[in-house]
């Protein structure tokens, strides 16, 4: 067991030791190999020599005079200018190594902090940073992470000297509160602005009672139920059979969109036709995903709010439905905690729309939309483009 712990911790590679962290699956001995990992991280950081990680010091008293780096994809994601540097360029031998050392401590540094590797935490934190100086929001940690951001541009000593500092504050913890906080912000936001059905008057068609929504200037958070298609021969079957899992939502999480007068699709627009639910007021805990188009979680079967593997962007609610040009969607995590629905949207009122209303026993909330092969829908004009880590140090 030893052994293993050490094979798997004691590396400088943090994407393949998070890679195989994942794969163990159990969180009693994640916990163990982490643990080990922050050893060996303490020991890499306290034993450079001449600027070199004691882990590469082995190979830097063997190599020859001059050293070649080549191209390495591995490193292309992370947009690193310290690899830049070194492709197709041969290199004194300290030279090389100590590059490759700054650039590995650096993952180790990031490791050590926040439990995570360094492209995933940078993207989120530039997410983050970029979010709050265009909306005037307040960010506990926004010095932290401005020198994270910019962290490829500072001296082998001044990281040592940062990790130092500020290896004993929780950075992950306050991180994701900062995080949170704009996430709570936004789920309030939306909250006061979604649709009130008791402030509404049933109209009657052919008896039936329905809720018009079409000119109402308030938001909608709506499901698509996908295991449901209305137009098949034993729809009003079906629909009994499930009541109690549509109801309930059982299941880990659920993919919502919001929906305003002006932003009317959803994901019911391009997959057939399902019966749509609209639901109330949402938990910002629960919130994981928000993203202004797809977000691709279709079989998304549960979801870890703070490590999924999903996309994470924050949003005001002006600027999510700005940048909405087809459908935006929200993952919600169920986790066995009820989710009701409050009602059914619906674009035309049948009798098949009114018996599934008595099954459900959903109200009606109709709004008349446009085919969406007819909708005119104005394109979204970013405010800047954008680039990974540059101009944030300011």
């Amino acid at each position: 067991m030893a052994e293993l712990i050490r094979a798997i911790s004691h590396t400088v590679d943090t994407d393949n030791f998070y890679y195989k962290l994942h794969s163990l699956g159990e969180d009693y001995a994640n916990r163990i190999y982490l643990d080990a990992h922050q050893k060996f991280i303490a020991e890499q950081i306290e034993g450079i020599k001449n600027g070199i990680l004691p882990y590469f010091q082995d190979a830097f008293a063997k190599a020859s005079d001059y050293c070649y780096y080549g191209n390495n994809g591995n490193f292309d994601k992370y947009e690193s200018k310290i690899f830049d540097s070194m492709e197709d360029l041969p290199m004194p031998k300290l030279e090389y190594y100590q590059k490759l050392s700054k650039y590995y401590l650096i993952e180790l540094v990031i490791s050590s902090l926040f439990e995570t590797t360094y492209y995933n935490l940078l993207v989120d934190m530039e997410t983050l940073v970029i979010f709050a100086k265009e909306n005037q929001k307040e960010i506990k940690g926004i010095s932290y992470y401005i020198f994270l951001i910019n962290i490829e541009n500072k001296s082998l000593e001044d990281i040592i000297r940062f990790y130092q500092e500020v290896k004993d504050l929780n950075l992950k913890e306050i991180f994701y509160d900062d995080w949170n906080r704009q996430k709570e912000d936004f789920v309030k936001e939306l909250n006061a602005n979604i649709l009130e059905p008791e402030t509404l008057k049933a109209k009657y068609k052919d008896g039936v009672a329905y809720y018009d929504i079409t000119d109402l200037d308030r938001c909608l958070i709506i499901h698509a139920e996908l295991s449901v298609r209305i137009y098949d021969r034993d729809f009003l079957k079906k629909l009994r059979s499930l009541k109690e899992d549509i109801l309930l939502a059982k299941k880990g999480c659920i993919s919502l969109s919001i929906q305003d007068k002006d932003h009317p699709s959803s994901y019911n627009d391009y997959m057939g036709y399902f019966i749509t639910l609209i639901y109330g007021p949402l938990d910002s805990k629960r919130v994981g995903t928000i993203y202004h188009k797809d977000a691709y979680t279709l079989g998304l079967q549960d979801v870890d709010l703070e490590n999924g593997d999903f996309i994470r962007r924050i949003y005001t609610l002006e600027d999510l439905m700005a940048e909405t040009n087809d459908f935006n969607e929200l993952v919600y995590a169920i986790n066995g905690t009820p989710f009701y629905p409050i009602g059914i949207l619906v674009n035309e009122i049948t009798p098949l729309i009114a018996d599934a209303s008595n099954i459900l026993e959903l109200p009606i909330f109709y709004r008349d939309t446009p085919n969406p092969k007819e909708r005119i829908v104005k394109k979204y004009t970013p405010k800047r483009i954008r680039s990974h880590y540059d101009n944030l140090n300011r």
